[in-house]
């Protein structure tokens, strides 16, 4: 890729980068919220805010990569995760 298109594709809100440094409490809040909602069956409502560009969408992203890999894998689909809807789903809601 040349320096533009790598450029272009790190900036890319989809892009989410390996660490989010000084973001530890806020993943394993949502972690920990998403893990018990998915897995108790519950559902839940998950407020997510900050000033833009601080990592709210990022943060999200690899928390759902990483539950994606844990035992909630089965139940949790990408497909109903969309940046700036909410949370995900399960595939019986």
């Amino acid at each position: 890729l040349s320096p533009f298109d790598r450029a272009k594709a790190l900036l890319h809100v989809s892009a989410t980068p390996e660490a989010l440094p000084c973001r530890e409490e806020q993943r394993e809040r949502i972690r920990q919220f998403l893990g018990d909602a998915i897995l108790g069956r519950t559902g839940g409502c998950l407020y997510v805010h900050g000033v833009p560009g601080t990592g709210k969408t990022a943060t999200v992203h690899s928390v759902v990569r990483e539950l994606q890999k844990d035992e909630v894998s089965p139940l949790l689909s990408t497909h109903c995760f969309r940046p700036g809807h909410a949370l995900p789903r399960c595939h019986e809601c």
